[in-house]
């Protein structure tokens, strides 16, 4: 059985038990749940009890008022009371446990709506009150003790079973709990036996210790190739064996890349890293430094090419558009020519105002930066200059022409 089978066996085993575990929890949980559940909650009880005593009171407190607006606030707060009772007794009978408390809220149930029909339902009628106040008291405290008398059974019918519950709980738990135990210790025992059948199977295909492979991978990981590995001749496939080769692979490949590097640097940019030496990733790592490379040596060669264009007096020169953060070579051309073309442009300009007789005119350094600006200078300078020298010529011509040969300009 191969590492990969013994794996899947230990993980469907513990599925197994883990389902085997779990079902049996969630079938205990729900016979507690279900126990618990069916006895209704003891906080309807004592509402039920708190409403019927608020309720008791109000009727007494009707039978004496005379008060007409104290009386409809009496009659709402009996209403509610009543709504209260009948809603929480019908709610603890859709969840009774067994016959007998079935019937004892079903008698709770009928002792609340003869008090109701008796001393709360009729209390806007004209002759609610008719009795006398001790009748009326004695009768009122007969019903009332038949109502709490039911709720009084049924509370000690459900504490007692309750607590039958309780003890068949724990006798359901206890004995879940030990088959749970025994389970567990069984699941445990066989992954301890399959986990150290599998240790051995594993240490046989790693092909060395434990911690020198650890060791070596680390090393690897961290970039350290210089680890000497020494193999089992009898080691066709083990993990160490694979180790070696990946260590010397990237040696390689790390020696092509230097060498690649220093002849380009050298001046040789036609060498490439030999990718027959690779398979695999390693091969695509080394096409794809190469094509990466030579794919900006391709751009560089354009642009040089490019700026040659240029030198040789050919400002249309351009290359295709680049994508991505390449476009800044576009830019960078695009600058360049339109620098020399608008430096080219004043020239012209000027030189076509000077022969039209405006020899005021200048080329407007305001608009190159640097070397250009610089240029433009110069050519302004340069012009200027010249024009000043005819200026001064013309003007001793002119003296000349007027009488005074001692006319002159200064030495040149």
């Amino acid at each position: 059985m191969s590492i990969a089978q013994k794996l899947l066996a230990i993980i469907l085993i513990g599925l197994v038990g883990l389902g085997i575990i779990d079902g049996l929890s969630i079938y205990q949980m729900n016979r507690i749940h279900k126990d618990g559940s069916s006895s209704p909650s003891s906080s309807n009880w004592e509402n039920i009890s708190a409403s019927f005593s608020e309720l008791r009171s109000l009727v007494l407190e009707n039978y004496s008022n005379t008060d007409q607006n104290r009386r409809s606030e009496i009659v709402s707060q009996i209403r509610k009371n009543r709504d209260t009772i009948s809603s929480y007794l019908s709610e603890s009978a859709a969840r009774v446990s067994d016959k007998k408390e079935e019937e004892l809220i079903s008698s709770v149930k009928s002792y609340s709506e003869e008090y109701l029909q008796t001393f709360a339902n009729g209390i806007l009628l004209e002759n609610a009150n008719t009795l006398e106040q001790n009748e009326f008291k004695a009768k009122e405290e007969i019903a009332a003790k038949k109502f709490l008398t039911s709720l009084k059974n049924r509370s000690e019918y459900a504490t007692a079973s309750f607590k039958q519950k309780g003890v068949e709980t724990e006798s359901s738990v206890l004995s879940v709990s030990i088959l749970l135990i025994s389970l567990s210790l069984g699941i445990i025992t066989l992954f301890a036996i399959l986990s150290w059948r599998i240790g051995i199977q594993i240490r046989q295909q790693l092909g060395g210790d434990y911690s020198l492979l650890s060791k070596i991978t680390k090393k690897i990981a961290s970039g350290d190739l210089s680890s000497e590995i020494d193999l089992d001749h009898s080691d066709q496939n083990g993990l160490l064996l694979q180790l070696s080769m990946l260590q010397t692979s990237l040696k390689d490949l790390l020696s092509e890349m230097s060498k690649m590097s220093k002849e380009h640097e050298a001046g040789d940019i036609d060498v490439k890293i030999d990718s027959s030496k690779f398979k695999g990733a390693f091969k695509t790592m080394s096409e794809g430094i190469n094509d990466m490379v030579f794919a900006h040596i391709a751009v560089k060669k354009k642009a040089m090419e490019c700026f040659k264009q240029f030198g040789e007096g050919n400002m249309d020169a351009d290359i295709e558009k680049l994508p991505g953060k390449k476009q800044f070579i576009n830019e960078t051309i695009d600058q360049v020519r339109a620098n020399i073309k608008g430096l080219i442009a004043e020239m012209s300009k000027m030189s076509k105002e000077h022969e039209a007789g405006d020899i005021d005119v200048k080329i407007d350094s305001s608009k190159f930066k640097g070397a250009f600006k610089t240029m433009s200078e110069g050519i302004n300078d340069m012009v200027f200059a010249h024009i000043a020298v005819k200026k001064k010529a013309m003007e001793c011509f002119k003296q000349f022409g007027e009488g005074n040969m001692d006319a002159d300009i200064e030495k040149l």
